[in-house]
């Protein structure tokens, strides 16, 4: 990126935008609930089920822990350090491509969690489909 007679590199505009975005609170707000409600409610889940659909959510808790997990310590450990910094540094993004593997991760666990919660969903409508039978 030029601007002016100064060209910008690719991390360095990758910087200014982390380091922008990173700081700003809905970000983090949306970030903590979306951990929050994955871990918490599926733990609920799993703690509030009938037997029936409970291997589901116990699924869905260590999908969530893994994929959040590694998510933790391999992605946001960065942002951490991009969000505190004050300038570039070009090792901000060395190893960046261990990043997109956890985000692709994560995306994978997302999948998996969609597909159990549909399992789920569709365990509680049969459940409550029989209960109105009788």
């Amino acid at each position: 990126l030029k601007i002016g007679d100064r060209t910008i590199s690719a991390r360095e505009v990758g910087f200014l935008y982390y380091n922008n975005i990173l700081k700003g609170k809905h970000v983090n707000f949306a970030i903590e609930i979306f951990l929050l409600t994955s871990q918490f409610g599926a733990l609920v889940g799993s703690s509030r089920s009938s037997h029936q659909v409970r291997q589901a959510w116990l699924g869905m808790v260590l999908t969530m822990i893994s994929g959040n997990g590694f998510y933790l310590t391999s992605v946001v450990t960065r942002y951490v350090d991009l969000r505190l910094a004050t300038h570039f540094e070009e090792r901000f993004f060395d190893g960046w491509s261990r990043v997109i593997a956890a985000r692709f991760f994560l995306l994978m666990h997302l999948f998996t969690a969609v597909f159990l919660l549909c399992t789920i969903l569709l365990r509680m409508q049969r459940q409550a489909m029989k209960s109105h039978e009788k």
